[in-house]
């Protein structure tokens, strides 16, 4: 997590919250048995021989530091779509493999709290930003969460568990 000036440290950048990239392409080649956590919508994901190369695009203004990326074994969990004006935004969640049994069942439950908090707030304040892309959380090992636009990282306290 680069909040909120140390984004200089990984690309060259204002590091300005003012100052936003327009669009992200986000390409990661990992293990096969890895899965990227990051902003934006996955476009691609292909195998070749023992790594997977993935493809996301983020097509909103972002500031460089809210850019993140997970990488671990993740269980992904689809939880359907939530419809916000003509919307369907998806919904999912990453968490590590030891989150199981009671405690994913529990987890899932906390986070799916955000499916209503989305429809509820975009009735007042206006329609989620982020909606052609996704909403979700992705598990980190650090304490607390940090928001980044389309996918949250959380610990796996925060994600209710």
């Amino acid at each position: 997590m680069s909040e909120s000036y140390e984004d200089k440290d990984w690309w060259p950048c204002k590091a300005d919250m003012q100052d936003k990239a327009d669009s992200l392409d986000i390409n990661v080649t990992v293990p096969n048995a890895y899965w990227v956590a990051t902003n934006g919508k996955l476009v691609d994901s292909a195998i070749n021989g023992a790594n997977r190369t993935f493809k996301y695009k983020h097509r909103y203004p972002i500031a460089t530091y809210l850019v993140a990326l997970g990488i671990a074994k993740y269980n992904r969990q689809h939880r359907g779509t939530v419809n916000i004006g003509s919307k369907n935004v998806p919904v999912v969640y990453y968490t590590y493999p030891n989150m199981t049994g009671a405690t994913l069942t529990n987890a899932i439950a906390k986070m799916d709290v955000s499916k209503t908090e989305l429809v509820e707030f975009s009735n007042k304040f206006g329609p989620y930003p982020f909606a052609d892309e996704k909403h979700g959380y992705y598990q980190h090992n650090w304490g607390g969460g940090m928001e980044h636009q389309t996918f949250s990282g959380m610990s796996a306290g925060s994600m209710g568990s």
